[in-house]
C-alpha cells in the first residue's frame, strides 16, 4: 500500500513537472498561437535606378519616426518602382515612412530651413506640410495573412 502512494505521488509530481516547464516555455493550455503576416510594401514616383529607398516599419506611437520595428533599404527599381516585404509581423497596428535617398549618403538631405530634399512618404499616403504626421494618421492595422499598402513618394 505504501508504494502505491509513493508511486501516485511521483506520477502528480512529474506531471506538475512536465506542466510547469511547459507553462515556463509558453506551450500553456488555452494559449493562442500568434498569426504572423506579410506586408508588401510598393514604393511608387521614384527616378528609377537611382539611389536606395530606406524604408522604417514602426509598431507603436511613442516609437513612431524614432526607433524602426524593423527597417530595410533596397535599390530602387529600374522602372521607378520599388517593393520590399516584411515577413512575420504580429498583428497589430503599424505606420510606415519611406525615403528615396537619390545620392546614397544614408541621409535625407534637407535645405537651409530644413525641408527635405529628397523624396519621402508615409503609410496611408499622408501629405505633410510643416511637420511630420502623427502615428494616428500614418497608422494601418496587419490583420490579413498577407497586406500590402502603396507609398507614393512626393517628389
Amino acid at each position: 500500500m505504501k508504494s502505491v502512494c509513493t508511486v501516485n505521488k511521483l506520477m502528480k509530481t512529474l506531471v506538475l513537472a512536465v506542466l510547469g516547464a511547459g507553462l515556463a516555455f509558453g506551450f500553456g493550455p488555452g494559449q493562442a498561437q500568434t498569426a504572423h503576416h506579410t506586408l508588401t510594401i510598393v514604393i511608387t514616383n521614384t527616378l528609377p535606378a537611382i539611389g536606395q529607398v530606406k524604408v522604417a516599419v514602426f509598431n507603436s506611437e511613442s516609437t513612431f519616426l524614432k526607433s524602426p520595428y524593423i527597417k530595410k533599404q533596397t535599390q530602387v527599381g529600374p522602372d521607378g518602382n520599388t517593393i520590399l516585404n516584411f515577413e512575420n509581423l504580429p498583428a497589430g497596428d503599424y505606420a510606415v515612412s519611406v525615403i528615396h535617398d537619390r545620392d546614397s549618403d544614408g541621409k535625407l538631405d534637407r535645405n537651409f530651413i530644413g525641408k527635405p530634399r529628397e523624396p519621402f512618404g508615409f503609410s496611408n499616403n499622408v501629405q505633410v506640410k510643416f511637420a511630420p504626421p502623427a502615428f494616428e494618421k500614418a497608422k494601418f492595422t496587419m490583420d490579413q495573412k498577407d497586406q500590402t499598402i502603396v507609398i507614393d513618394l512626393n517628389s
